[in-house]
C-alpha cells in the first residue's frame, strides 16, 4: 500500500509544479542537432515506467482474474493454432487476446512476456490519449492512478486493453471517421465483448452540445429512478444471467465514496458545461461519459460487475477534470488543490480496503 500512495504524492507533486509553471515544457533537451525533447516528456516517460515496473513486479497471490489468466495462459503455449478458436471458446477467453497472446508465447514461453507485452500496449495508447486531449499530463496521470483506475487494471486485464484500443479509436469519433470507429473497437471487442458498451459513443457524435447536456441529466435522473424502483425486475433478470453470482455483492469504494465523488463530478460539469465548449466541444464526449459513470454506479450495489463497464466512462475522468479545473476562474489554485486532495484521500481509502480482495495492491510480499 505504501508503496501506491508514495507513487501517487510523486505525481501530485509534479503535476502542481507543472501546472503552474511552464519550466517542464519550455526547458528541452537536445538528443540530436534536429531532435529535442522536452523535460515534460521525460519526466512523463519516467513515470510511466514506474507504472509498468509496478505492475510486472507486484505480488500475485491478490487477484481474481489475474490468477485466472495464468492459468489460462500455461497450457496455450501447447495448443496448436488450428485450434486457437475453440481453445477460445473452451476458456472463455475472447479470441482476440488468446490469439495475439500465443503470438508473443511464440517468441518465448514466458507468461511474464505476455503481461508484459499487454501493459506495454495499455501505457502506450493511454498515454497517446493523453497527450491528445489533455493539458496537463501528469494531472490526468494523478487522476488515472488516485480512482483505482491503475490498480483495477492489474486484475481485469482484457477490461483496460479493450479500454485502450477504445480510446485510439476515440480519436478517430471525434474526427468524424466513424467507420475506423466501428472497426477498431470491433477489434477491442475481439480482446473483451463488454467494449461493446462504447457504441452509445456514436449517438453523441451526432448530437449538439445542448442535446448532450439534456440527455446526460435525463440519463442520470431515470438511472436513478429505475436503480430505486426497479431492483426486483433487475435481479430477475440478472439471476437468469451468468452473472448471477455477482449479485448483492458490493464493491465498497463505489458504493460509498466512490459514488459521491461520481455525483460532484457530474454535477460541476454539468453546470461548467457551457464555459467549457467556449474552447473545445469535444466536452460533450466527456460529460456524457460522466452521466453513464454516475448512472451505471446507481446500480453497482446490485450488480458488481456493473464496475467493470465504469472504467469505459470513468477512464474520461482523466480528461475532463483536468478541463474542470482549468475552467474554474475563482480561487482556481485552491480549487484544484481541494480536487487534488479528495482523490488522494479516495485512493488511500481504496488501497486500504478493496472489496473481495480482488486489485492486487500488495508489492512483491
Amino acid at each position: 500500500m505504501i508503496i501506491y500512495l508514495l507513487l501517487s504524492t510523486i505525481i501530485l507533486l509534479i503535476a502542481l509544479f507543472d501546472s503552474h509553471s511552464i519550466y517542464l515544457e519550455k526547458y528541452k533537451i537536445a538528443l540530436t542537432s534536429r531532435i529535442e525533447i522536452s523535460l515534460k516528456n521525460i519526466v512523463q516517460f519516467i513515470i510511466l515506467i514506474l507504472m509498468f515496473l509496478l505492475v510486472m513486479f507486484r505480488d500475485t497471490s491478490i487477484g481474481t482474474d489475474y490468477k485466472n489468466y495464468i492459468r489460462l495462459l500455461i497450457p496455450l503455449r501447447w495448443v496448436d493454432w488450428k485450434e486457437l478458436i475453440t481453445y477460445s471458446k473452451i476458456s472463455g477467453l475472447e479470441i482476440g487476446f488468446v490469439f495475439f497472446s500465443k503470438i508473443v508465447l511464440f517468441f518465448s514461453d514466458k507468461i511474464s512476456f505476455v503481461f508484459g507485452f499487454w501493459y506495454c500496449l495499455l501505457f502506450l495508447l493511454l498515454n497517446r490519449f493523453i497527450n491528445q486531449f489533455s493539458t496537463r499530463a501528469m494531472s490526468s496521470l494523478y487522476i488515472f492512478l488516485t480512482l483505482s483506475m491503475y490498480n483495477q487494471s492489474f486484475n481485469i486485464l482484457r477490461q483496460f486493453i479493450a479500454l485502450a484500443l477504445f480510446l485510439f479509436a476515440f480519436e478517430f469519433l471525434v474526427k468524424g471517421k466513424v467507420l475506423k470507429y466501428i472497426l477498431l473497437v470491433v477489434l477491442a471487442g475481439s480482446i473483451h465483448i463488454s467494449v461493446f458498451i462504447t457504441f452509445v459513443f456514436i449517438a453523441i457524435w451526432r448530437f449538439s452540445n445542448k442535446m448532450t447536456k439534456l440527455l446526460s441529466l435525463t440519463l442520470v435522473f431515470f438511472s436513478l429512478v429505475l436503480s430505486i424502483v426497479g431492483k426486483p425486475l433487475i435481479n430477475m433478470l440478472v439471476s437468469m444471467t451468468t452473472y448471477s453470482n455477482y449479485l448483492h455483492k458490493e464493491v465498497a469504494s463505489e458504493v460509498g465514496v466512490g459514488l459521491l465523488i461520481n455525483i460532484l463530478i457530474f454535477a460541476v460539469l454539468f453546470f461548467f458545461y457551457d464555459n467549457m465548449n467556449t474552447k473545445d466541444t469535444n466536452n460533450k464526449y466527456f460529460l456524457f461519459a460522466s452521466a453513464m459513470s454516475l448512472s451505471l454506479n446507481f446500480f453497482i450495489s446490485d450488480l458488481a460487475m456493473i464496475g467493470r463497464l465504469m472504467i469505459f466512462f470513468k477512464i474520461f475522468y482523466i480528461i475532463s477534470v483536468v478541463r474542470m479545473m482549468e475552467s474554474f476562474k475563482i480561487n482556481k489554485i485552491l480549487f484544484e488543490l481541494c480536487i487534488y486532495l479528495l482523490f488522494f484521500i479516495y485512493y488511500g481509502y481504496s488501497v486500504s480496503g478493496t472489496c473481495f480482495e480482488t486489485s492486487p495492491y500488495i508489492f512483491m510480499s
